[in-house]
């Protein structure tokens, strides 16, 4: 957390053919729980930072390789428009419960005009999080197609205000991709 949170307060000097770099990816390493994994890989792949893996490939479960060979979420770090993922919300530390403390939302323009948002649990429990149009620059009442990028699958209904999620789990992410209708 502390390279992504490094990483985002470069973000003036990201622009395409220039990014920052995180530093390498811990999937498949010993001390992230698998939300936790699948957390960094969303996030990495958001800020467009290099995805190099630095796990002993002989030692790589296969819960973790699925991680760093979703193919959507490559495709959001490697959209042509080479633009940074940032956060869009104020850094707020862990705070007391039914706070919206350590609940953060970042957003990444796409090149098609889509706009991929990962919503991150830091607290300590799991809530349920939303982010508003206002919050990410989209125009109020423009009805957009929801599509959970980690999971493979489109939300049943379009959106044309805020983006709720329920129970995303501590340390936990919820990737999607915003595409107006």
């Amino acid at each position: 957390m502390n390279n992504l949170d490094a990483n985002d307060l470069m973000r003036h000097v990201s622009r395409p053919g220039h990014y920052n770099d995180p530093d390498l990816l811990q999937v498949g390493n010993i001390g992230l729980t698998y939300i936790e994994q699948v957390s960094h890989f969303s996030l990495w792949c958001l800020i467009t930072g290099p995805l190099l893996i630095s796990t002993d490939l002989d030692q790589l479960s296969n819960k973790s390789l699925k991680i760093l060979t979703n193919a959507e979420l490559i495709a959001i770090n490697q959209d042509v428009g080479g633009r940074q993922g940032v956060r869009v919300s104020p850094v707020r530390p862990n705070g007391p419960p039914g706070t919206s403390e350590g609940l953060e939302i970042w957003a990444k323009p796409l090149a098609n005009g889509s706009l991929a948002v990962v919503l991150l649990n830091r607290s300590p429990r799991t809530s349920d999080m939303k982010a508003t149009w206002a919050e990410l620059g989209l125009p109020v009442g423009q009805a957009m197609a929801a599509r959970d990028i980690f999971n493979h699958k489109d939300f049943p209904t379009p959106m044309d205000d805020q983006l709720v999620v329920k129970a995303v789990p501590s340390h936990g992410t919820v990737s999607v991709k915003l595409t107006p209708m």
